[in-house]
């Protein structure tokens, strides 16, 4: 398996020694090239088959931006990230083994992957809702972590607020968010990989405002 460090640093890589965009070989009447045209092919059916990874240790990955235009190349490292940190969350959720402290680091740097989404040029209407849903979820994770943490609130009491939160409206709206900045940029081939849910995700009524 590719480990998550050695696919950040190939990614960066890319981003320095990509050839011509395809979309410049269509717009002078050329037919694109077929060594392009297999890449994008491997790169839609790798999003497709993607899989995520639960991270360990809390030094967590900072992408760094070129500017506040993120190019397909950093839009795919963005979103190999969070579904990334979201797969982490998810085996803290569900009590697979990952410590709350390292589920804490990698829910921490979330909001960092919705910075870089949410700067894509030309992200659509769903993604930009997307995206404000996301901001306003994010504290009360992140604060129901730390009163795990810190024990000031019943651990189930937290727990099971976020798990609603993360059900209901933070997860959902990963992937409405990714798969607008896919769209946008034309990363992964244009097809957007999927955020993985907790366990018990299949037991909320996410209609009901309340648990």
């Amino acid at each position: 398996m590719v480990s998550y460090t050695s696919l950040c640093i190939a990614l960066g890589l890319l981003s320095l020694t990509s050839a011509t965009p395809l979309a410049k070989h269509q717009a002078q009447g050329r037919s694109a090239s077929p060594i392009l045209v297999k890449k994008d092919t491997e790169v839609a059916e790798a999003a497709a088959a993607f899989k995520c990874q639960i991270q360990t240790g809390t030094n967590v990955f900072r992408p760094h931006l070129a500017g506040w235009n993120p190019t397909k190349q950093e839009v795919e490292m963005a979103v190999t990230a969070w579904l990334n940190e979201v797969c982490t969350v998810n085996d803290f959720l569900n009590s697979k083994g990952t410590s709350l402290a390292v589920a804490t680091a990698w829910a921490t740097d979330e909001p960092n992957e919705l910075a870089i989404l949410s700067a894509v040029k030309g992200l659509s209407k769903e993604g930009q809702n997307a995206a404000a849903v996301l901001r306003a979820n994010f504290p009360s994770v992140l604060g129901n972590l730390d009163n795990i943490k810190t024990g000031s609130a019943p651990t189930k009491d937290a727990s099971a607020a976020i798990n609603f939160d993360r059900c209901c409206q933070v997860v959902p709206s990963v992937a409405v968010l990714v798969d607008a900045a896919v769209k946008a940029t034309g990363a992964f081939g244009g097809v957007a990989p999927k955020p993985e849910y907790p366990n018990v995700c299949s037991r909320f009524e996410c209609s009901v405002a309340s648990i």
